[in-house]
């Protein structure tokens, strides 16, 4: 996955907290992170808050806008990569990529091939926002009763 930013924001950013951007991109890979929404800061687009452990051993909380900016196809370019180099490891994160863009097939399909390979990330399934779109689909259920996540199982 490839991250852009501001310069002059990574410098204030390093300034005020000590954490330059690229630090915080790899807490957005830790398969631990979680991520929530940021209602506090979504005015003028959707924001999350993801908490996760940097390559430097720091727990961080890393403010993620997801833009909708309509740049299709680098969104494209940065899923195509995502799945090219991370097919393996990160099967559940690129289920949200494709649930976030209601690209719903392809994020259940996505979601089965997390489940085969046991991906860490499914810990957090029923309460992750990427995946919000996905709920009033009939699959969804199926899929948590496949897990033994349902409400049903959890009594």
């Amino acid at each position: 996955m490839r991250f852009e930013w501001d310069d002059e924001k990574e410098e204030a950013n390093l300034s005020k907290h000590g954490v330059s951007f690229a630090e915080a991109a790899t807490a957005l890979r830790d398969p631990l992170s979680v991520t929530a929404s940021d209602p506090d800061h979504s005015e003028m687009e959707q924001r999350f808050l993801t908490f996760g452990v940097s390559a430097d051993g720091r727990l961080l909380v890393v403010a993620m806008a997801r833009w909708s900016q309509k740049r299709m196809p680098e969104a494209d370019a940065a899923l195509a990569d995502l799945i090219n180099n991370n097919a393996d490891g990160a099967a559940y994160q690129i289920a949200e990529v494709y649930a976030y863009r209601e690209e719903k097939d392809q994020a259940f399909q996505w979601l089965e091939r997390a489940h085969r390979q046991r991906d860490s990330g499914l810990v957090g399934l029923q309460i992750d926002p990427f995946l919000k779109n996905l709920h009033p689909d009939p699959r969804w259920n199926a899929f948590l009763h496949k897990m033994g996540l349902a409400n049903d199982q959890l009594k």
